[in-house]
């Protein structure tokens, strides 16, 4: 029994900065989709408002692109 406790503590000391980044990426994925949801909420995209693209079009900065042309920027 000693001996495991012995080798628990070596682990847990050992990896204590391992531990921490684990739950600081951990708080990070949670906190990436709850709060991404919260502001989906609020911001949303409204599919009646149009994007500058058609608003401002200016065929040079402004410009509306097909939907497969969109990864090449």
């Amino acid at each position: 029994m000693i001996k495991l406790r012995k080798r628990f503590h070596v682990i847990l000391r050992g990896n204590g900065n391992m531990i921490t980044f684990i739950v600081s990426i951990i708080l990070l994925v949670v906190g990436y989709f709850t709060y991404g949801k919260y502001i989906d909420k609020m911001f949303g995209p409204k599919e009646a408002r149009p994007t500058p693209a058609y608003n401002q079009r200016d065929d040079v900065d402004y410009l509306p692109m097909k939907t497969s042309s969109n990864s090449l920027i």
